[in-house]
C-alpha cells in the first residue's frame, strides 16, 4: 500500500471512529419516533451503492441526511449519516474496518458541516419543517464538502487529478447531490402535510429504491467483472511462480502512469483492462515455453511472440474488452520498430500500448527470476530510462520518475 493511501486512512479512519463514539452524544440529543423512523430508512438507503469511476460513490442516505435538517433538526443528519455509512459499509459492502469508518467520516463531516450552517442560520425554532429556501446554503456546503473530500480521496489514492475527478466523477456526484436535495424537500412535505404523516418518507425512499436499483445492479455488475478479469489474469500468470499476480501488478503500475500523463479516466480505464489482459494470450504458448530459464531459441521466440496476437483476438469479441484489443496487440513494439508483432513505431503505436510497455517492463525487472534476482525500484527505473526513445515512450519514461515513490 502506497504512503499516500497509508496517510489518508491514517487521517480518514480516525475521524470516524471519532463519530462512532460520540454516537451515544448524538442519539440523545433528539430521541424521538421521527429519528427512528429515519434511521430505519437511512439502513435501507445505505444498501443502494453505486460506485463511481476513478473513485467515490453514492448511496440514498442524503436524502434523509437532508430532509432530517428540515425535519427533526438538531444533530439528527450526523446521526444518521453515521449509521447509514457503517450500514452501507460493513453490511453491504463487506469493507474493513478501516475503509469503514473512512467512510463514516466523508459521509459525517460534510453532514455536521450542513448542520452547522443550518443553525448559525438561525431558522424558527419551531418543529414545523422550515422554509425551503433555507436549506440551499447549507446544501451548497454539504456538497462542495462532499465532492471535494471524494476529490481528495482519488488524488491521494489512486493519483487522480482534480480535473479528471470532475471530468470522471465529479460532476456525476454533484448532479445526483442536487437531485437528492430536490427530493428531500419532497420529502419533508410529505412528512407534515397531505396527511400522509411518517408514511411519506417510507414511500418516497421505497420509490428512490426502486428507480436507483439498475443503477446498483449495474455498478455490482462492473466490479464484478474487473474481479474476474482480476482472477483470469492471475490463472494465466499462475502457470509461471515467478509472475504471480503480475497482471494485476502490471495493472497497477499502467494505472498510475497513464494518471501521471493526465490521459482521461476512459482512457485509463481501458489502459487497466488492457494490462489485466495483456498476457491472455499465453495460454496458447506451451508452459514449457514459458517457464524456461535461460534464453528461448528462433521457434521458442516465434511462438512466444504470437501471445499479443492471441491475446488480442481472445479480447476482440467480447464488447467489454475490444477497446482494449489494440492496446494488447501492440504492448511490444518499440519506439525504434524493433518490436513485434507489426513493427510499428513512434505514434504509430497507441498511446496505451506504450504505457503498458513501460509499466510490463517495470515489473518484470522488480520480479525475482530463476535465473535472477529482481532489481530494486531506482535500478529498473535506471535500466528503462537507458532505452527512452528507443524500447520505451520518453514521456512514459518521464511520468514512471514521478511515480516511482509510490509504486
Amino acid at each position: 500500500m502506497s504512503r499516500t493511501k497509508v496517510g489518508y486512512y491514517e487521517v480518514m479512519a480516525p475521524v470516524g471512529a471519532f463519530f462512532v463514539l460520540a454516537l451515544p452524544f448524538l442519539a440523545i440529543q433528539r430521541a424521538d419516533l421521527r429519528l427512528l423512523i429515519f434511521l430505519m430508512l437511512a439502513a435501507a438507503a445505505g444498501w443502494v451503492r453505486v460506485n463511481y469511476e476513478p473513485s467515490g460513490r453514492h448511496t440514498l442516505v442524503p436524502v434523509l441526511v437532508f430532509a432530517s435538517c428540515l425535519i427533526i433538526r438538531g444533530y439528527a443528519p450526523v446521526l444518521i449519516a453515521v449509521i447509514a455509512s457503517l450500514a452501507s459499509a460493513i453490511l453491504f459492502a463487506r469493507k474493513p474496518l478501516s475503509s469503514a469508518l473512512t467512510e463514516v467520516a466523508e459521509e459525517s463531516i460534510p453532514a455536521l458541516v450542513m448542520v452547522a450552517i443550518f443553525e448559525l442560520m438561525r431558522p424558527d425554532q419551531n418543529e414545523a419543517p422550515v422554509h425551503a429556501l433555507i436549506l440551499l446554503p447549507p446544501l451548497f456546503g454539504y456538497f462542495a464538502l462532499r465532492v471535494g473530500i471524494a476529490a481528495v480521496r482519488a488524488a491521494m489514492t489512486q493519483g487522480v487529478r482534480w480535473q479528471s475527478f470532475l471530468d470522471a466523477a465529479g460532476w456525476q456526484m454533484l448532479a445526483n447531490l442536487g437531485g437528492f436535495g430536490i427530493e428531500a424537500l419532497v420529502l419533508s412535505f410529505l412528512a407534515s402535510a397531505g396527511g400522509l404523516g411518517y408514511l411519506g418518507p417510507i414511500l418516497i425512499v421505497a420509490s428512490l429504491v426502486e428507480f436507483y436499483y439498475p443503477y446498483k445492479l449495474l455498478s455490482d455488475q462492473e466490479d464484478t467483472l474487473l474481479a474476474s478479469l482480476a482472477m483470469i489474469a492471475q490463472a494465466i500468470d499462475a502457470k509461471d511462480p515467478y509472475t504471480a499476480k503480475h497482471s494485476r501488478n502490471v495493472s497497477g503500475i499502467a494505472v498510475r502512469l497513464a494518471r501521471a500523463m493526465g490521459l482521461s479516466e476512459t482512457e485509463v480505464r481501458r489502459i487497466r483492462v488492457a494490462a489485466l489482459m495483456h498476457d491472455i494470450g499465453k495460454v496458447g504458448v506451451r508452459g514449457s515455453i514459458i517457464r524456461k530459464p535461460g534464453k528461448l531459441d528462433a521457434e521458442e521466440g516465434r511462438a512466444m511472440r504470437l501471445h499479443p496476437v492471441i491475446s488480442a483476438e481472445i479480447m476482440r469479441p467480447v464488447e467489454f474488452l475490444g477497446e482494449a484489443a489494440e492496446i494488447v496487440r501492440h504492448h511490444h513494439e518499440h519506439i525504434d520498430g524493433s518490436g513485434y508483432p507489426d513493427g510499428l513505431k513512434g505514434r504509430e503505436i497507441p498511446l496505451g500500448s506504450r504505457v503498458v510497455l513501460v509499466a510490463d517492463a517495470f515489473d518484470a525487472l522488480t520480479t525475482d527470476r530463476p535465473y535472477r534476482k529482481g532489481r530494486s525500484k531506482r535500478e529498473a527505473l535506471e535500466v528503462i530510462a537507458a532505452h527512452a526513445g528507443t524500447q520505451f515512450d520518453s514521456a512514459v519514461v518521464d511520468a514512471l520518475t514521478l511515480v516511482l515513490p509510490i509504486l
